[in-house]
């Protein structure tokens, strides 16, 4: 949970994270709504294992579900999930931050003074929603800029 920036995450270890706020294993994890972000382990595998898992979810939703998925920007050559995400009729929005342009946290901020550093890859942000979800939850030009700033290397850090 080093890099872990919420109170609450699934990851690889739950026996040891558990005591740290981790829900388990995401592939066990069944909301049956809700809006979740994902940041998974940049492995062609595991994100396209979480790309098919989502899309589950949501053919099985009821309430309203929703994920917000950042990826790093492999098309050339495409990893898997790419395409598995940009053709789903779930998907709302994507947008593409570009390299050095964005920021993330790093996962060694209780030995380094910096707590984020600059992407040196673009990044894809999707956005998978159910009907029920964007109408709770639209996603509009004003969320995407929040989205944008929020990530900016131009933000200052406290």
């Amino acid at each position: 949970p080093l890099n872990c920036y919420f109170s609450q995450y699934c990851s690889a270890f739950p026996d040891i994270d558990c005591y740290f706020g981790s829900r388990g294993s995401f592939f066990e994890f069944k909301p049956k709504s809700g809006s979740f972000q994902a940041n998974p382990p940049f492995s062609e595998e595991v994100m396209m294992a979480m790309a098919n898992h989502m899309i589950s979810l949501l053919e099985e939703s009821q309430g309203p579900l929703m994920f917000t998925i950042f990826i790093p920007d492999w098309s050339s050559p495409m990893t898997p999930a790419i395409p598995r995400l940009d053709n789903t009729p779930f998907r709302t929005v994507y947008i593409l931050l570009q390299s050095r342009e964005h920021q993330y946290i790093t996962g060694n901020q209780h030995i380094q003074k910096l707590s984020h550093y600059d992407a040196v890859h673009g990044t894809r942000v999707y956005v998978l929603q159910n009907d029920a979800a964007q109408d709770k939850w639209p996603v509009n030009k004003e969320v995407l800029g929040d989205l944008r700033q929020a990530m900016s290397c131009n933000r200052s850090w406290s």
